[in-house]
């Protein structure tokens, strides 16, 4: 299967880097993929701003061949501005996706990481349902 008739459906790890100051982000991510058109949700745990909260984002976008773009928005007002542009390639297999983001007018701009993989999708959700009990 090549990059270019790679279906992304699935459930996602990743983690993405902050330009300075913050350390990374792990996040979770499920993907929708029908026929190039990509959508789907992600969740993380915010380190930066909000000390330990958990944020959920919707994400819309398309692959085209080896590379896939896609705008994700979050569901928490606080954030709901800024609207965060991804673009990455797909390796071949289909199951990892590396690329860079940015949100766009404010010069904030780093690197992402995603692999496709139930059994690290469910490390990540114990880890963040373990965070939530201690909130």
């Amino acid at each position: 299967m090549s990059e270019a008739d790679v279906d992304l459906s699935g459930d996602w790890v990743g983690i993405y880097n902050y330009p300075a100051l913050y350390g990374p982000t792990q996040f979770q991510a499920t993907l929708r993929d029908e026929g190039g058109r990509v959508s789907g949700e992600t969740i993380e745990r915010d380190e930066s701003i909000t000390a330990g909260a958990i944020l959920r984002a919707l994400l819309d976008g398309r692959h085209d061949g080896a590379i896939l773009s896609f705008v994700k928005i979050y569901e928490d007002e606080s954030f709901n501005h800024e609207m965060v542009h991804y673009q990455g390639r797909i390796e071949a297999g289909g199951d990892e996706i590396s690329g860079t983001w940015e949100v766009p007018g404010i010069s904030w701009s780093g690197s992402f990481i995603m692999v496709r993989g139930t059994g690290a999708s469910e490390a990540i959700e114990r880890r963040i349902a373990e965070t939530i009990d201690q909130i």
